[in-house]
This record gives C-alpha cells, sequence and structure tokens, in this order.
C-alpha cells in the first residue's frame, strides 16, 4: 500500500511543527487540517483541528474524524475476563464472545509528536496534500 505522505512532506510537517505554537495546515481526504505545536505533558505535542474545530463528538466511536485523524488514547474491555464465567451463567457462547470482544475507546486530538502523526495519517488516510497559503487580500479585514 502506498505511503499518502511523501518523505519531503514528512519533512516539511515536522521542520514546520519544531517550535511551539507553530501551525501547518493541510488538506487529508477532503478536510482542512491544522496542526498546532503545544505543551502536551511538559513536551512539545501536537493539536489536530478538523475543519478549525475540536469537537468533543468525534472524541468517541463511530466517529469517522476521531478515528480518522485522531490518536486512540483509551481503549479498554467493556467486560473483563473475569466476568466472562458470571456472563456464560446468563447468555448463551456466542453473546458471551460478542460481550467481552467489545472495547470501550476514545481519541485524543494531541499527538505526542509530529512523527506519531505522519505514521497515524499513513495508516488511516489515502490523500494528503499541503493546504494553499491564505493570500494578502484575504487576511485583510474590511472595513465594513
Amino acid at each position: 500500500m502506498k505511503k499518502p505522505i511523501t518523505k519531503e512532506l514528512a519533512e516539511h510537517i515536522e521542520g514546520g511543527l519544531s517550535f511551539p505554537l507553530r501551525r501547518v495546515r493541510l488538506i487529508i481526504d477532503g478536510h482542512e487540517i491544522t496542526l498546532v505545536t503545544c505543551i502536551h505533558k511538559f513536551k512539545l505535542g501536537v493539536n489536530v483541528y478538523v475543519d478549525g474545530f475540536i469537537r468533543c463528538k468525534d472524541m468517541i466511536p463511530p466517529s469517522e474524524i476521531g478515528q480518522k485523524f485522531w490518536w486512540p488514547t483509551y481503549c479498554k474491555p467493556l467486560y473483563p475476563r473475569s466476568m466472562s464465567k458470571k456472563l456464560a451463567k446468563l447468555y448463551d457462547e456466542a453473546r458471551v464472545i460478542e460481550l467481552t470482544s467489545r472495547k470501550l475507546c476514545s481519541f485524543s486530538p494531541t499527538f505526542p509528536s509530529p512523527r506519531a502523526f505522519i505514521c497515524h495519517v499513513n495508516k488511516t488516510c489515502t490523500s494528503v496534500a499541503l493546504a494553499p497559503r491564505p493570500t494578502e487580500k484575504a487576511m485583510e479585514m474590511s472595513p465594513e
């Protein structure tokens, strides 16, 4: 499978995020992604803004944005293995397997490093491009 982030683009992303409060804008699978460096656990981290926002509804599955662009931080079985004997008394074997295989997951918009973001995007996304820089006219405030 071809990786969507080339070596040159990866170097550009890592170089652009090497200092605090720097940002890099990308277009990934039709979404505008803004990467901003931040302080995370006393180190530099990378916050990922999808279409300009971090929405709480994307932090829990079945959110496509959370699974595609964010770091999976918490993934734990819904029922521990020790509870399978108790569940076996209540349900048939197929239902017990279904219940014990379920996991409770959440996603974080903060990656520990730019390299972690690049590796995650290479696994989950298909197209990556640099976003065009805003022109001076777009950045000027209109008098009205």
